[in-house]
């Protein structure tokens, strides 16, 4: 049978048929949506990134979620069945929990937790390797970084170190003092978007 089909029924037992017959509808049968899968993007930001929650599902199914304990949301999910929820914050951590899961018909309760830490993520402003065992080198070592990248101001690369922690001190690549002055970094880390930003070599002693 065809759901959702009008069919006609008539009694027969082989040498004669009954003139009565009978109609029915034969019922749709509903199915329980399935529960999404929930992921991050990154596990860890700097204030003021986005936390990038990515919900995979059936295509076009609704979710109902919340980001740390607020009010009820909902996402629907494309016809590939994804979608993402993006949320800038300043709190240590951001959490989503999702709440319910609706394919039109029926619905489901869920609760599934995900949670990005925020942390500050200043990057030094300048360095001066002078020797006074001050400020004497770019100190990343409390980041997770996959490479840094240091550049002039005519865009040329001039230093570049992969797994950095602490070890630029203002010298090129092939270890001659650079100048004093600007230069710009490109940041890769392993748990966070990547940084670009300038700092400034200063070497006089004051």
């Amino acid at each position: 049978m065809t759901t959702g089909t009008s069919y006609t029924v008539v009694s027969n037992d082989g040498t004669c048929s009954s003139a009565a017959s009978a109609s029915f509808v034969n019922a749709v049968q509903l199915s329980t949506p399935v529960a999404p899968i929930l992921s991050v993007v990154n596990a860890t930001i700097c204030s003021g990134e986005r936390a990038i929650f990515q919900i995979n599902g059936a295509a076009n199914n609704i979710v109902t979620y919340s980001i740390n304990g607020g009010s009820d949301q909902t996402v629907t999910l494309s016809a590939a069945g994804v979608a993402t929820v993006e949320v800038v914050s300043s709190m240590v951590l951001v959490s989503i929990e999702l709440l319910n899961i609706s394919n039109g018909n029926c619905s489901l309760a869920i609760s599934d937790v995900a949670s990005v830490t925020v942390q500050p993520c200043s990057i030094p402003k300048g360095i001066s390797p002078n020797g006074d065992n001050l400020n004497d080198e770019l100190d990343l070592s409390f980041y997770n970084i996959e490479k840094l990248d240091i550049f002039n101001r005519y865009g040329t690369k001039v230093y570049s170190k992969s797994n950095y922690e602490n070890e630029w001190r203002g010298q090129s690549d092939n270890g001659n003092e650079l100048p004093d002055g600007t230069y710009y970094y490109v940041i890769d880390f392993t748990d966070l978007e990547t940084k670009t930003g300038w700092i400034y070599i200063n070497r006089e002693h004051k």
